[in-house]
Parts: C-alpha cells; structure tokens; sequence
C-alpha cells in the first residue's frame, strides 16, 4: 500500500472520494506524486505556501476541492 494513502496508521480523510475521481489506468507512481506534490488551487487563506492534496486532506478542508481537481488533472 503507498504510504501517502496513511497518516498515523489510519487512511487520510476522503481518500476514497478522491480516489475514485481519479481517472483509471494511472501510473500508481504518478498519483503518489500527484497527491504529495503543491498545488496552487489549495491555499489555505493564512499561508501564501498552496498545500499538497494529501495535506489539503489531513488539515481538514473540504474534501470536493480535491476531487474537483483529481477530476480535472489528468
């Protein structure tokens, strides 16, 4: 299992939801990436550094704002 799926041995929020938008067929090397990697769509209002969608989930934002851009990424 890919490590950036887990956090303190538990799934990370809305893994699954954002998974599943996910077009099939990607390299499992290229979603690792794509889930660690900064994306300036996730900016938290209080930091000018825009968030991975791994982290985006762990602090708790809104889980649609990944799956929109897993949905628009590929």
């Amino acid at each position: 299992m890919p490590r950036f799926q887990f956090e303190r041995a538990k799934v990370i929020p809305g893994l699954r939801e954002v998974l599943g938008a996910l077009p099939g067929g990607l390299n499992p090397l290229d979603v690792a990436e794509w889930f660690l990697s900064p994306n300036p769509d996730l900016e938290v209002e209080d930091d000018e550094n825009p968030l991975s969608p791994r982290d985006w989930l762990l602090s708790g934002a809104p889980v649609e704002a990944v799956v929109t851009l897993a949905r628009g990424s590929w």
